[in-house]
């Protein structure tokens, strides 16, 4: 079996590469939501703070902040569904660079038996 180390090498960097790229997407999103979490608190503490909201229980108040902040929770789902997709993105280019590892690894250990038989 002839090995060809060049290709083999440009498809682990391939796969690194592309590895590299959807973890640091991963990143960015996850970082996105953090920031959209903090905002929201933020956002609560104060419409709470200025009486921008009513309610006379703790189920009230929470249901009135969530109407008084709707866009800001539509942005905060938005964003942890595009974390999700990245994260999942993420883990199907690891499984694609350990696929080609292993690829490699059985193209190397037959090539060592070729040897050896030779």
């Amino acid at each position: 079996m002839d090995i060809n180390f060049v290709t083999e090498m440009e498809d682990v960097d391939g796969a690194y590469s592309f590895l590299a790229e959807r973890l640091g997407e991963a990143f960015e999103a996850a970082d996105r939501v953090v920031r959209l979490k903090c905002d929201l608190e933020k956002a609560r503490a104060a419409a709470l703070v200025k009486g921008e909201v009513d309610g006379k229980n703790e189920a009230a108040r929470e249901a009135a902040l969530r109407v008084h902040l709707q866009a800001q929770y539509c942005s905060l789902e938005a964003a942890e569904g595009r974390a999700r997709w990245t994260r999942h993105q993420a883990d199907m280019a690891q499984l694609e660079v350990d696929r080609v590892r292993l690829r490699v690894r059985l193209m190397e250990l037959v090539a060592g038996q070729e040897r050896a038989a030779a």
